[in-house]
């Protein structure tokens, strides 16, 4: 990334990243004031951590960004380069680690706050970016009816300025939502064609959060195969690095076994998904991996044992008691 500074003079940086899931060295030239270059730098290192699943990073590296943000210097940028204005991708990739990290309404709220900044800057490219990651954070938090709200408005906003990666996720979380709300075949083939998009583009990183989205939808058809195939696949193409979903995909193993009636084999998978959740500080992920290992215990006559492991998840909690994942271990526990 190289910026030229206001004088004579010129700051030079590269952040090179040698993991495929966020693979490449970015490079940039502005004009404009180091400022600029520091803000850049860290969302750019903060998205590489997001996709690698160091949350508190990722976490930290966008709030800085946020403190140095000038509109006056910065507001141009995203016509200049084609990119989203960089409060607006603080605030996306921000939303990511707090739900990741177990605060789900303040991840929420700084997906708005995302989505207010890019329709006040009214830019195309901050409104489609902003509108994508607002509605992941609604699948992440369980609410198929606001995210597919959300994604038709923004698949039709993609395709009207021709933004092919956020028509792909727009139709993905699409699929999604529909599988959730009982609209199984319509669903799973809007996943499909989503999934079919965003790799025709060349993109990889978040193709293994797509993946698990279309092993749900799946799962839910009673397509138990096609579920564990898209788990197996997710992976394709990267290289065994730290990744955010690391501890996503053994618990959709687990998930799959407990749909096949094998409780047995479905626990180590969900400890397994508990470990990696606990090592990436992921209190989301570890949540949901503690659900699916209560289930397992139960299958296998541990019930007591169970409920142990579920409440001293749900105590942690002190916010999104009303999303899918935390009803559900409400409902457990009563």
């Amino acid at each position: 990334m190289n910026l030229s500074g206001p004088a004579t003079k010129s700051a030079t940086a590269t952040i090179t990243s040698t993991s495929k899931a966020a693979p490449g060295t970015y490079t940039l030239t502005l004009t404009g004031t180091n400022g600029s270059l520091i803000i850049l730098s860290l969302l750019l290192k903060g998205d590489i951590s997001l996709w690698t699943g160091n949350f508190i990073l990722s976490r930290d590296l966008p709030q800085q960004a946020i403190n140095l943000y000038d509109p006056d210097r910065d507001r141009s940028l995203p016509e200049r380069f084609g990119a989203y204005d960089l409060m607006v991708g603080c605030h996306m990739f921000l939303a990511h680690d707090l739900w990741y990290l177990g605060y789900p309404d303040q991840a929420l709220a700084s997906a708005q706050e995302a989505l207010r900044w890019a329709r006040e800057l009214n830019h195309p490219y901050s409104l489609a970016a902003a509108g994508t990651h607002c509605a992941w954070i609604h699948v992440h938090r369980g609410e198929s009816r606001i995210a597919l709200e959300r994604a038709l408005e923004n698949r039709r906003f993609a395709e009207e300025h021709h933004f092919p990666s956020h028509v792909a996720h727009a139709s993905v979380v699409c699929g999604w939502a529909r599988s959730e709300q009982a609209e199984l075949e319509r669903g799973i083939a809007e996943l499909r064609e989503g999934i079919e998009l965003y790799r025709s583009v060349g993109a990889l990183t978040e193709y293994p959060l797509m993946a698990m989205q279309l092993a749900d939808a799946l799962l839910r058809a009673g397509r138990i195969n096609a579920a564990m195939e898209a788990i197996e696949t997710a992976l394709v193409g990267f290289d065994g690095s730290p990744l955010f979903c690391d501890a996503d995909i053994p618990r959709w193993k687990g998930e799959i076994c407990m749909v096949n009636g094998s409780a047995e084999h479905a626990e180590p998978y969900f400890k397994t998904a508990l470990e990696n959740a606990r090592r990436q500080q992921a209190k989301s992920l570890e949540f949901r991996a503690a659900i699916g290992l209560g289930r397992a215990m139960v299958g296998r006559g541990r019930s007591s044992e169970a409920l142990e492991v579920i409440d001293s998840q749900y105590s942690w909690f002190s916010e999104g008691l009303d999303t899918a994942n935390l009803i559900s271990a409400r409902s457990m526990l009563d």
